[in-house]
């Protein structure tokens, strides 16, 4: 399925990259090694102008993961460089945008805002020279009628939680946030996570649409028990929501593959009801 090396993604554009930690789930994360391995400090928050206009390059439908080896949302991320982000975004709707962090406060801050939708189309004026015929209509009929859809069709929100603290902070500031659909990301699962008063629509807000869970991958990795996992896909079953099982973990592989590895591999898993599903919603 993945060019990226991830199951639920088809493409990865690394417009921001570098983090600083906010809870246990970040103290061994893999985007933070991975810098590391680059040379690059991780916890140097950059935003990449020169990868701006990568999606217009894209053929077909893709399911891109943004910044995976960052956080859109870091308080180091100016807003005029999320603008045009959300300007591109706009402007190539055959794609879905995936858009994970654990700023759940500064997310809804900047997507929440009334003035929003204004100020990504002003944001087009920078990258005009780049647009085909199909993406000037687009951004030329909204730039003369201001109706610009709010929330974009082809943009979801996530959060990544943790354990049942993060997921208790984090999923309802979510669920307060305009998008197309509201997902978690539940990985490094490090304590089974009780998600069903956030996967059913209440008066006044949406549930989650989506649900991955994954344990916790590398060096010193944490124990993650199936169980856990299996409990939060019978809660999205009971709840009729797609979930998408990543994978066990290393600490799990090594007791029971005996071989340092991800756990990644359904073939090798337990008999259990492990779904793989992304929900069908395409912009």
């Amino acid at each position: 399925m993945a060019e990226t090396g991830i199951e639920w993604a088809t493409r990865i554009w690394s417009v921001v990259s570098g983090c600083t930690p906010v809870s246990a789930g970040c103290q061994r994360c893999w985007g933070r090694a991975m810098l590391r391995r680059m040379r690059r400090d991780p916890h140097l928050v950059v935003c990449h102008a020169d990868k701006l206009n990568e999606p217009f390059s894209w053929r077909g439908r893709q399911r891109a993961f943004v910044a995976p080896l960052g956080d859109l949302f870091h308080a180091d991320v100016p807003d005029e460089f999320r603008d045009r982000m959300f300007a591109v975004m706009a402007i190539t709707p055959r794609s879905t945008y995936l858009l994970l962090t654990k700023r759940a406060d500064l997310a809804m801050k900047y997507l929440a805002v009334s003035d929003l939708s204004t100020r990504i189309m002003t944001a087009f004026r920078p990258i005009e020279e780049q647009l085909t015929n199909e993406q000037w209509l687009i951004a030329g009929g909204w730039g003369a009628t201001n109706m610009m859809p709010w929330p974009l069709p082809n943009v979801w929100l996530g959060v990544s939680v943790e354990d049942q603290v993060t997921a208790d902070e984090r999923i309802p500031l979510l669920l307060e946030t305009p998008a197309a659909l509201h997902f978690a990301s539940y990985e490094p699962a490090l304590e089974a996570v009780d998600f069903s008063p956030w996967l059913l629509p209440q008066p006044g807000r949406p549930g989650l649409g989506w649900l991955i869970a994954g344990g916790e991958s590398g060096a010193g990795a944490r124990p993650c028990d199936p169980a856990w996992i299996a409990a939060a896909v019978a809660q999205c079953r009971q709840a009729g929501v797609p979930a998408f099982t990543k994978q066990f973990g290393t600490a799990w592989a090594r007791v029971n593959l005996g071989r340092r590895t991800r756990a990644g591999d359904p073939a090798e898993w337990p008999p259990g009801d492990w779904p793989r599903e992304v929900p069908e919603v395409y912009g």
